[in-house]
């Protein structure tokens, strides 16, 4: 048996990110046991997928945070392993971008629903009122989290953009725009 200490925002604190790494555990494990690919892999993909085709190496790089080169070697994999495709920049031939393969894009979609899945199982059970409140706290959470673009990418770096509502319905993207849009005042002469 448990005792509450009572409703505090450390309490709070400590079961949200218990489950967030709980989901991501097994939503990792899921995708390593059924693709064979690991975390950052994963995230190229459906990066791709949701608003990276056609980019660069570097504006991929950046919401993912990873290095250069380690953007490098996962897409080099991904080549390798026929799901991405890179070739120069019509407009610029120093640049590489990148897109999906008819393979990769399937990939891509099939990570996104072994995601859904786990998280469908998670909150089955739950009663739709405390779905509608949990989703209008996610929203809240996301939004406040949302700094402008390479923050709203990401974080929605693992998202189906159209479950959301992408983008007049996506809470990210509404901030997303919020923060441009103040960005491009502040910088109005």
């Amino acid at each position: 048996m448990f005792t509450i200490v009572g409703d505090s925002a450390a309490r709070t604190g400590n079961l949200l990110e218990t489950y967030a790494r709980s989901l991501t555990h097994r939503v990792d494990a899921a995708i390593t046991a059924e693709f064979g690919i690991r975390g950052a892999a994963a995230s190229v993909l459906v990066a791709v997928l949701n608003w990276a085709e056609g980019r660069s190496l570097e504006e991929l790089r950046l919401p993912l945070g990873v290095t250069q080169p380690a953007v490098t070697r996962i897409v080099d994999r991904l080549v390798a392993d026929g799901l991405i495709t890179r070739s120069r920049r019509p407009d610029d031939r120093r640049e590489w971008v990148i897109g999906l393969t008819p393979d990769g894009r399937a990939q891509a979609t099939a990570l996104v629903e072994v995601r859904q899945a786990i998280v469908a199982d998670d909150i089955a059970h739950l009663d739709p009122k405390l779905r509608r409140t949990l989703t209008t706290v996610l929203e809240d959470l996301l939004g406040n989290l949302t700094t402008g673009r390479i923050s709203a990418r990401s974080l929605c770096r693992f998202c189906d953009a159209h479950v959301c509502g992408h983008p007049v319905g996506c809470p990210v993207t509404a901030a997303a725009n919020v923060a441009e849009a103040r960005r491009r005042e502040q910088a109005a002469p």
